[in-house]
């Protein structure tokens, strides 16, 4: 039996702030995974889906594993609050 993944979208600003947020697109229009070279596709339950205008390759970013989810869900870690501790 075949699982089929339900496509949908959400809207694409979001999608691509939460990717340069995370690391997986860059702001920066010099770096290789700049964010202006791709396209928002469609999302799925857990990644939003991305393709290169040129190359055609897909990427894809877990959006449920964004510092908003986990602050939201309670699941965020902060290294660096020990330091704020002392």
């Amino acid at each position: 039996m075949t699982s089929h993944t339900q496509t949908y979208h959400r809207p694409a600003n979001e999608c691509f702030s939460s990717a340069i947020d995370a690391g997986i697109l860059s702001a920066n229009p010099i770096d290789s995974n700049y964010a202006g070279n791709y396209m928002y596709m469609h999302s799925t339950d857990h990644a939003d889906h991305f393709k290169h205008h040129d190359t055609r390759e897909y990427i894809q970013h877990d959006h449920t594993d964004s510092l908003a989810t986990r602050i939201r869900t309670g699941r965020a870690t902060f290294p660096c609050a020990s330091i704020l501790d002392n």
